[in-house]
């Protein structure tokens, strides 16, 4: 409650606390990425016959996971978002 009596908006999370969850999606997207890098190189090891596309198809494949989560997250913190006011207008301060 403010001083006369009106009830405060909730504030918005500044950018410092929003940083941390935007890093750890940032390192799982590159974590996927190496996990496939890895994954196509071991592939690639094991059968040679498949040279040049172990390893591409797992950056592919270690890329398009890693988008997924990233995407799986971002739903994530969209739902768990404040719903919007009765004017429908999402972007007060």
């Amino acid at each position: 409650m403010t001083p006369t009596g009106a009830p405060q908006e909730p504030r918005r999370p500044t950018v410092w606390a929003r940083l941390p969850s935007a890093a750890a999606e940032g390192y799982d997207l590159a974590a996927n990425v190496l996990v496939g890098f890895g994954l196509g190189w071991l592939a690639q090891h094991f059968f040679p016959g498949i040279k040049p596309w172990g390893l591409a198809l797992g950056i592919v494949l270690g890329a398009v996971s890693g988008f997924y989560q990233l995407f799986k997250a971002q739903g994530r913190r969209g739902k768990n978002a404040k719903s919007p006011d009765k004017t429908g207008d999402t972007d007060k301060p």
